[in-house]
Parts: structure tokens; sequence; C-alpha cells
């Protein structure tokens, strides 16, 4: 089933067919985010995630079905305010409200005794001015200039050359905790609160 088309995994999981310690692999990481420091590993998703984001961040089943094409070129990529280790890319699609849909990747975990990175989260955005604040606080480190921003242009922010961060891509410290369980990517530390990222 792991080497299962992720749509086809998606369709399993939300019908309760899927084996319970069953995790879902998007692919391999793409490399934008290997760039940014995360291991060359699979991308991976709890069963209970995929729920969440379907059932109460109102992310219709056939967007969630292109996450892996989405994550592979995100519009823009920053360091979480909440945990320096982790990722939030804005994914340039929308959720059932129109809000811009963000995700929460957390790099370089294990699972099983495997290196994994763990799609923690995907849920909308209603705020523009997050986008502005992630910049004024220093938190960008990647800018997609092939793809529109997730703002329209009447508030459009300026962005350093409208291409990637200034400066040599920073490379994201990394932790390597244990996952226990495939009900939700543990740590040794405090979770962090995704949808406050």
């Amino acid at each position: 089933m792991r080497s299962a088309p992720f749509a086809r995994q998606v369709d399993l999981v939300l019908a309760r067919r899927a084996p319970r310690d069953f995790v879902l692999t998007l692919g391999p990481t793409p490399v934008v985010y290997r760039a940014l420091g995360a291991p060359d590993a699979a991308l991976v998703m709890t069963q209970s995630t995929l729920r969440k984001i379907a059932q109460r961040h109102g992310i219709a089943v056939p967007t969630i079905k292109t996450l892996p094409s989405l994550l592979k070129a995100p519009v823009l990529v920053f360091r979480s305010a909440t945990d320096p280790a982790a990722l939030v890319a804005a994914l340039g699609a929308h959720n059932a409200n129109g809000h811009g849909l963000i995700a929460a990747l957390h790099p370089d975990r294990w699972h099983k005794h495997t290196r994994v990175n763990w799609v923690a989260s995907v849920y909308g955005k209603n705020r523009q001015a997050w986008f502005a604040e992630q910049v004024a606080a220093g938190r960008l480190l990647y800018t997609n200039k092939d793809r529109a921003l997730p703002w329209p242009p009447s508030a459009r922010l300026r962005l350093p050359g409208e291409v990637a961060a200034t400066g040599p891509i920073p490379t994201l410290p990394h932790t390597r905790p244990e996952v226990k369980g495939a009900s939700a990517p543990e740590t040794k530390e405090k979770g962090p609160s995704h949808e406050n990222k």
C-alpha cells in the first residue's frame, strides 16, 4: 500500500480501510526543502493529520490529493516562528473559505527506525498580514519567482529581489527525535501549535 499513489492512499485512509499503523507517503522530499536543510528522505503524513485537514480545516479531498505537487513548488517558505527546526510553506492553493494554504513541515524525524520528513499540518491562513509579518521578522527562507504570491496585487509585499531571501540560504538546525507510533509525529520537546505559525 505504501507504494500506491498518494491519491489512492488518501482514499483508503478516509474510507478507514488502511491498517492502523499505516503512514501516508507523499514521495521523496522536494529539492527546495532539502536545500533548506531537510534530509533526503520520504515526505510522510499520519492518518490523523489527513483526517484533520480534511474534516476540520476545510480542505477539499481533490486538493489534498494534489499535495505532493503543491509541496514540490511552494510559493514561499518560512522558518517556523515556534520551532526553529520546522518549515512553513505557502502552497499557492486555497481551502473552501478561500484562505491560502500553509503546510507545516518537521524535517529530520524518525518513524520505526526510518528517517522521514513529516507533513505535520496543512491549513488555511486567513490573514494576509501574516505573510508580511513573517518577512519583517526575518523568517523568509525562499521565494518562488515563477508563481503568484499569496496576496492580491493591491496588497503586494515587496520581497528582496522577488526571488529568494537575500544572502545564502540558511541551513536549519537538525533535530532527530524518535517518532513513537503513527498517530502523530511526537518529539522530545513540546509540540508546536501549527495553526499559530
